[in-house]
């Protein structure tokens, strides 16, 4: 039987900085709190097994039914360089489970880092700039019509059709 997921109707403007956690959580308050709206159940700062019979902290891993997201959020207030891509990815590969979809929510990117990220096979999210309190609406805003997107592009033709004549 399958689990039919009510979507309910989530503004960012409902969001406010006294229900989220301190300022190093917020982007991944935010990103689960998408996530959730998308469907997904996520889970936050989470230990998952890795193949060498340890563990790996993840930011956000959402699940839905039998598919996996990895979401790594760096909330800096300098670009993430390459080097910080290929820890990402030999995370990511280190995982007893592979997810199906791994992403970057970032402030910023070196150019290197992004041709690095997007080789890797990352979504990236680009914010322009960390999340602090007076600007998680924008910020929340960019990264669900960000994940909207990543997930409508993914579709099948009938569903992005759907899914256009819904936004109508």
């Amino acid at each position: 039987k399958r689990q039919v997921v009510h979507l309910r109707p989530f503004k960012c403007s409902e969001l406010s900085e006294a229900r989220l956690p301190p300022a190093r959580e917020r982007l991944e308050a935010v990103v689960a709190r998408v996530m959730e709206f998308l469907g997904f159940k996520p889970y936050t700062d989470v230990r998952l097994p890795n193949r060498g019979g340890g563990e790996t902290e993840v930011d956000v891993w959402a699940v839905k039914g039998d598919f996996r997201v990895y979401v790594s959020c760096k909330n800096w207030d300098r670009d993430v360089g390459r080097d910080v891509i290929e820890q990402e990815f030999g995370r990511v590969y280190n995982l007893r489970e592979i997810p199906h979809l791994k992403i970057l929510v970032v402030s910023g990117l070196t150019d290197e880092a992004r041709t690095s990220a997007r080789a890797d096979g990352f979504y990236i999210i680009e914010l322009g700039g960390k999340v602090r309190g007076d600007n998680m609406v924008d910020v929340c805003e960019v990264i669900q019509e960000r994940l909207t997107s990543i997930f409508t592009s993914i579709a099948p033709p009938q569903l992005q059709e759907a899914y256009g004549r819904l936004e109508e």
